[in-house]
């Protein structure tokens, strides 16, 4: 997750968007604090959105390092969230799959 993290920072640099870890909290719906969400990073491009708590809104860019104790919840319950406060593009990474050489 840092190489991507830090990937991003790094072509994001002098952009409009800006990258956050899984230490920003997202807030959807309103105020009420159970509508909150953490992905493992962030891309966010419209800074006006941002309180003391963390972003209200959606962010433009989500991604999930999947790992096996979250990937069911992370693929189906998570996606859907996702898709339904309107994040812009959601990516899942699984590191523990192997690509197969030919």
């Amino acid at each position: 997750m840092a190489k991507l993290f830090l990937s991003f920072g790094i072509y994001l640099e002098n952009k409009p968007c800006v990258v956050f870890s899984d230490t920003l909290g997202v807030y959807y719906s309103g105020n009420k604090s159970k509508n909150h969400i953490k992905s493992d990073i962030s891309v966010i491009c419209d800074k006006t959105n941002f309180s003391k708590r963390g972003y209200e809104g959606a962010p433009d860019l989500t991604i999930e390092i999947l790992a096996r104790s979250t990937m069911d919840y992370d693929k189906t319950i998570k996606l859907k969230l996702y898709e339904k406060i309107g994040v812009k593009e959601c990516w899942t990474v699984d590191n523990e799959s192997k690509l197969k050489r030919a």
